[in-house]
């Protein structure tokens, strides 16, 4: 790690803005979202009063130390997000892994039912 020169102050990790309300959004970068690619901030906005300055800065160490032990959400994704993707991915696998076969019952063919192979046949018994 560089060694900061004297008289100069270490560059603040995230930032503390006023809102044209009066609040405080506080903001900490927290790394790239791995499934879109783009930039993951920690947002909080503190309402305006006597110590949002204060609620603000502790907001901000919080989201810091957050960070630091990798304690932050890693992606912004909702629920029906990754669950789309891990059924594209099922159907990728079902579909190139193995070529699918229904499994024929007696009302004709089950539609959720799927063996990845056919079972070899039965061999006779010689009498």
């Amino acid at each position: 790690m560089s060694t900061a020169k004297a008289g100069k102050k270490p560059r603040e990790r995230g930032e503390i803005e006023e809102l044209p309300s009066g609040s405080l959004r506080v903001k900490v970068y927290a790394g790239i979202d791995p499934l879109t690619g783009r930039r993951l901030y920690l947002t909080e906005t503190v309402p305006p009063g006597k110590s949002a300055r204060k609620t603000a800065e502790k907001a901000r160490i919080r989201f810091i130390n957050q960070v630091d032990e990798q304690r932050n959400p890693k992606t912004k994704a909702n629920v029906n997000r990754l669950m789309d993707r891990v059924n594209i991915r099922l159907d990728f696998i079902l579909t190139q892994a193995a070529k699918p076969v229904a499994i024929r019952t007696a009302g004709g063919a089950h539609p959720f039912v799927i063996a990845h192979r056919r079972r070899p046949p039965r061999r006779r018994e010689l009498k």
